[in-house]
């Protein structure tokens, strides 16, 4: 399961996370109103998570490739954002892509992205895959079942008609002493509670998570 869950981070990461020394206007300038992906940028959380770094990544291609049960599959990038968000004295909580689909390419692009969960989850011991209920935006995840370890413990994707957005957020695992949670019942509250204020700021409402450890599909 743990090579599943590397496997969806590493599709994630198309470029090195680097700290910007704009984060500040970045995350509090002024926003084009032609610009969503700016706005997400500026999503305000409650408990002081915050941005560390914010990286606006330009695509050359305008394009990346996913793999699905049926081969590769293309996805545009119209324009995109990466970014860490911690919250105050901890380890990073969330890896946050935030990226924009060319808009003749949107419909396109959800198939894409479905196909890719729909395929990591059908791969022996792979987490169950989650749609969430939730109004104006479709949010999609899943999370392994135990805290131990390194890397990434959740993937959630949240798909945006009505701008064309799709965030992915890498929920991750805390391995210091500066952890944000140490159990799985406070992860939980942390990621629910994320969540919902994403999807309230990217312009949708979304419902709680159960609050159980997730199932796994295979034994």
């Amino acid at each position: 399961m743990k090579a599943v869950m590397a496997a969806i981070a590493l599709a994630g990461a198309g470029q090195v996370w680097a700290a910007d020394a704009g984060v500040a206007a970045l995350v509090t300038g002024p926003v084009r109103a032609a610009d969503p992906l700016r706005a997400a940028v500026q999503c305000g959380y409650s408990g002081g998570l915050h941005a560390l770094d914010v990286t606006h990544t330009v695509p050359r291609a305008k394009q990346r490739t996913v793999t699905t049960a049926s081969g590769s599959m293309q996805v545009s990038v119209a324009d995109g954002y990466r970014m860490r968000l911690a919250f105050p004295g901890t380890d990073p909580f969330v890896q946050l892509k935030l990226e924009r689909s060319l808009p003749e390419q949107f419909e396109a692009d959800r198939t894409a992205i479905l196909a890719q969960l729909t395929w990591f989850t059908a791969q022996p011991k792979a987490p169950q895959l989650k749609v969430l209920p939730a109004r104006g935006i479709e949010v999609l995840g899943l999370d392994e079942a135990a805290l131990n370890g390194a890397g990434v413990i959740g993937v959630y994707t949240l798909i945006v008609p009505s701008s064309g957005v799709v965030a992915t957020a890498y929920l991750l695992r805390q391995t210091s002493a500066r952890k944000a949670y140490a159990d799985y019942p406070r992860y939980v509250q942390l990621r629910d509670r994320f969540l919902s204020e994403l999807a309230t700021c990217l312009g949708g409402t979304m419902s709680a998570i159960s609050a159980a450890p997730p199932a796994r599909s295979r034994s």
